[in-house]
């Protein structure tokens, strides 16, 4: 039991000014500088909160740690009477601190650091000498144990982007691993001030305070005081963001229910912006949401350029009315968003629960769906700014061409904050001018049902229709001036977008002409005419302001938009559309020299079209899974006929005839040029080139990674088929699995020089040697010249972690750590597990002081040891001039997977979502 206790001579009494909620017949300070008692936790106290009682005595109510934490004193029997609440009569006569609470952990605010601590000064002004340690004579309470709950009432937690401010949180009585936030401060020197509190502090509010006074008057007024009129510590605090950080960290059936029962019950401290999210889930549908969950994963994510929610789901499985559920929960989730910045909008950047009336959301919503006007003064600021996408890697795209087009539409698009999800896809032209895009628009099932008027709700349940329509015109107009602000050649842009989804039905193709946008289209976008409330119901007027060149589009009965086919796409972009193994259209010279080939279809590797498919290669590994020796058999006579049918083009001299033959039986060696790319010399003559020779590439990125062959760039390739390839790797690991080494090699080394710029050949190579007497240094050989070329991650990864293991075998524990650390960095690869164990044996064999390497000094032992950190800096300046000369020649085929691979190299998803242009375009979603 806790009692008033006698203040020591030498403690520093500091008494605290009168606080809005605390009894003015009574005196509270805080104590420092001597022990006033012990506590029952492992904490540096640094002062006591009192109540003051008679002549040197006080009762102690709660301790401030030098962390800047504040501990309430867990007292139930006391003389202290808690004021009676009028809504509640029959209170206990118990001290104002009585809680019952367990320990627990302490999670921080969404964008707070690591709770503060007392600066050096003001900790060695203020710190009460420790109980554990101070002499008994010092103070007639040395015996005296106070006891603490076991977790801290209050603290302070910096904000990650300020020095000098934060939020002042209190513990969750309900939620303990979620705090709440109930205020703001600032602080410099030793000083600390209130910014703002969902309490009122008086006269508090504008003062300074040193460390321990801003503690005492912070618990007093946020946790003292709630307590002694019956209210819950925090209630009417915390921060919509925190909000979401619990729904985020939940299943998102879970969370939205328990949006839902909280802003339902009749509870008194249940917030507006509560009270609102439930209504909007329910208007949605939320409540059904769980039986889509049971069948198909749902991921909720909250996007970090926008502020929006996204939910991620598989939409080639949920489909329907499913997917339209989906996107209606997830449109009312973003409305909350808007809420939220709207309310941090007013109060400092808190964006608190208490901050927006129920009025005030709605009109939130209502601005975030009428904002077009500031999204395109965003376009028109991004236009005269240069455009950071247009270079990567030092390759720099063509000013006003298809790369800085593509890049800077995209890199916009994903800037804009709009309250429904948008897709995308488009295909440019800038030579011929024209731009066209596909894009989503919310079905009237996404919007609201509800609005409030004068403080008073409205069914506007019949109108969503219409609301819907208005939206996908003045969207419509949007991404045409995006598209003409993302360069000055395109003057046609055509804009269609799909209900609900990317693959949804066509509700509207408008034309435009780039002159008559600017007269006639762009002044009312501008000027926020089109974002008139009033026109949300006349979806008709909206058109009629836009004014495009050409329209596809029907009103129905409800003045929403109908199914209607969508406008033509120019001939120009169908063209740039051909399949890559039919487009004959010439390269330009610069590409002719680095991907050594004259023709787009030259570039192909993906069509497979021969007598013998890859899929028929499997299936005779898979009859004969009992058999090798049969499936051997196969795969020769598979071979024969083959070659029967791929037999060298008759005009290719005789030179490249006799340097197949060398390839086939293997005789040829590795060399490695200065540049670290891989040279192939074949017999006594290395000098001799073939004009043609025979190539196979996994995947279309390693075609365009040819020039690391070693030959100049007078060589074509001709394509291997994949069949023949797969059946002599097979071929390679069947004699491998049956001790046939030497035949093995040989087929290994074919493969090898068939594909160069295929990782895999030289892994099965290695992998050969490693068996064959345990030849690490061959095997080392080989995967490194495989990591020179890698572009696939798991390729990668798994060239370290067989290599990982090579080096620790040849003696080189340090080198063999960094691989494995490469080889972890993939989470998600079959090895993972294997590679971590392995790393740990490695490790125990090792120094005892022996740390994992981070990144950078992984990086750094590789490249001592003249291994290549993939993908290696040529690979990326290959890739990236490919990729983006490509795109500004008008192959967007041909670039897709190139560019796919810078997205895995640069921050963000512009260059992610623009490879999903170049792969689909605008006209294979119309």
């Amino acid at each position: 039991m806790t009692e008033v206790l006698p203040l020591p001579m030498t403690a520093r009494v500091t008494k605290i000014s009168a606080l809005p909620g605390l009894p003015s017949t009574e005196t509270y300070a805080v104590v420092n500088g001597a022990l006033f008692a012990k506590v029952d936790q492992d904490i540096e106290v640094a002062g006591y909160v009192v109540q003051l009682s008679g002549k040197r005595k006080a009762l102690p109510l709660a301790v401030i740690s030098t962390s800047m934490k504040a501990y309430a004193v867990n007292a139930p029997d006391t003389s202290i009477k808690r004021i009676t609440n009028k809504h509640s009569p029959n209170v206990l006569d118990t001290h104002p601190n009585h809680v019952d609470r367990e320990c627990c952990s302490v999670t921080e605010a969404p964008d707070a650091a690591t709770p503060l601590s007392m600066g050096a000064n003001a900790t060695a002004a203020a710190t009460t000498p420790n109980a554990n340690t101070a002499s008994a004579a010092s103070t007639t309470n040395a015996g005296t144990m106070i006891h603490l709950c076991n977790m801290p009432d209050l603290w302070l937690a910096r904000w990650h982007e300020s020095k000098h401010s934060g939020a002042i949180q209190v513990t969750n009585e309900q939620e303990p691993d979620f705090p709440v936030t109930v205020g703001e401060y600032v602080h410099y020197s030793d000083y600390f001030r209130f910014m703002g509190a969902i309490t009122d502090f008086g006269d508090h509010m504008g003062q300074w305070h040193d460390p321990l006074s801003f503690m005492t008057v912070a618990w007093l007024g946020l946790c003292y005081v709630p307590r002694m009129h019956c209210k819950r510590v925090g209630a009417g605090g915390g921060r919509i963001g925190e909000l979401f950080l619990r729904v985020l960290r939940q299943p998102l059936p879970d969370a939205v229910n328990a949006l839902i029962w909280r802003g339902t019950t009749h509870a008194t401290d249940v917030s507006d912006f509560e009270r609102f999210s439930a209504r909007q889930l329910v208007e949605a549908g939320a409540g059904d949401l769980r039986a889509i969950a049971a069948q198909h994963k749902l991921e909720l994510i909250r996007l970090t350029t926008t502020d929006m929610f996204w939910i991620r789901f598989d939409e080639t499985q949920v489909q329907g009315l499913q997917h339209d559920l989906i996107a209606s929960v997830e449109a009312a989730l973003n409305r909350l968003s808007t809420v939220e910045i709207a309310a941090r909008k007013r109060d400092n950047g808190m964006g608190m629960l208490a901050t927006p009336s129920e009025q005030d959301c709605y009109d939130a919503v209502k601005e975030s769906a009428h904002n077009m006007r500031e999204h395109a003064k965003f376009i028109r600021q991004t236009a005269t700014e240069d455009n950071p996408w247009r270079t990567i890697h030092n390759v720099e795209g063509q000013q006003g061409g298809n790369w800085d087009a593509y890049t800077r539409f995209t890199s916009v698009c994903e800037q804009l904050s709009l309250p429904y999800r948008l897709e995308y896809r488009c295909d440019v032209n800038t030579q011929e001018g024209v731009m066209a895009i596909v894009c989503t628009t919310p079905t009237a099932m996404m919007f609201p049902s509800t609005d409030m008027v004068d403080g008073s709700y409205e069914d506007v349940k019949s109108r969503r229709s219409a609301h819907a329509a208005a939206y996908a015109l003045r969207l419509n107009a949007l991404m045409a001036y995006n598209a003409f602000t993302s360069s000055l050649n395109i003057t046609n842009v055509t804009v269609t977008c799909n209900a609900g989804s990317i693959t949804g039905d066509t509700v509207l193709s408008l034309r435009y002409d780039r002159t008559m946008f600017n007269l006639h289209t762009l002044p009312p976008l501008i000027s926020g005419e089109l974002d008139n409330v009033e026109l949300d119901n006349d979806p008709l007027g909206i058109y009629r302001m836009i004014d495009p060149a050409e329209h596809r589009l029907r009103f129905n009965q409800d003045r929403g938009l109908s199914p209607v086919d969508p406008l033509a796409v120019s001939d120009s972009l169908l063209a740039q559309r051909k399949p890559l193994w039919e487009d004959d259209r010439p390269l330009p010279p610069s590409l002719q020299k680095l991907l050594r080939a004259d023709t787009a279809k030259e570039l192909d590797v993906m069509n497979d079209d021969e007598i013998v498919t890859r899929a028929e290669i499997s299936e005779i590994v898979a009859e004969n899974e009992d058999s090798l020796l049969t499936a051997s058999i196969e795969l020769e006579s598979v071979l024969l006929r083959l070659e029967d049918a791929t037999q060298p083009d008759e005009h290719t001299d005789e030179e490249a005839a006799d340097e197949f033959a060398a390839q086939l039986s293997g005789q040829f060696s590795f060399e490695t040029t200065q540049d670290g790319a891989v040279d192939f010399a074949h017999g006594k003559t290395p000098e001799i080139r073939a004009k043609t020779k025979r190539l196979y590439c996994e995947r279309p990125i390693m075609r365009l990674l040819v020039s690391l062959d070693g030959n100049d760039d007078s060589v074509r390739y001709e394509r291997v088929p994949d069949a023949m390839f797969d059946a002599k790797l097979l071929l390679g690991r069947i004699d491998r699995d049956a001790g046939n080494h030497d035949r093995a090699l040989s087929e290994q080394r074919e493969c090898v020089a068939l594909a160069p710029t295929t990782a895999q050949s030289y892994i099965d190579l290695s992998m050969t040697y490693a068996e064959l007497d345990e030849d690490f240094d061959e095997a080392s050989d080989m995967l490194i010249h495989a990591l020179r070329v890698a572009v696939m991650p798991m390729d990668i990864a798994f060239c370290y972690y067989r290599l990982a293991y090579a080096m620790w075998q040849l003696g080189s524990p340090d080198v063999a750590l960094a691989c494995y650390v490469k080889a972890t960095e993939n989470q998600q690869s079959a090895f993972y597990e294997n590679a971590r164990a392995e790393m740990q044996e490695l490790m125990s064999i090792m120094d005892e002081d022996t740390q994992i390497p981070t990144t950078p000094q992984a990086h750094a032992t590789l490249r001592a040891a003249a291994i290549p950190v993939a993908p290696s800096d040529n690979v990326v300046n290959i890739v990236a001039q490919a990729a983006i000369e490509l795109v500004d020649a008008g192959f967007p085929l041909a670039a897709d997977e190139a560019v796919w691979f810078l997205s895995r190299i640069t921050e963000g998803d512009v260059c992610s979502l623009v490879s999903a242009s170049l792969r689909i375009g605008a006209d294979a979603m119309v």
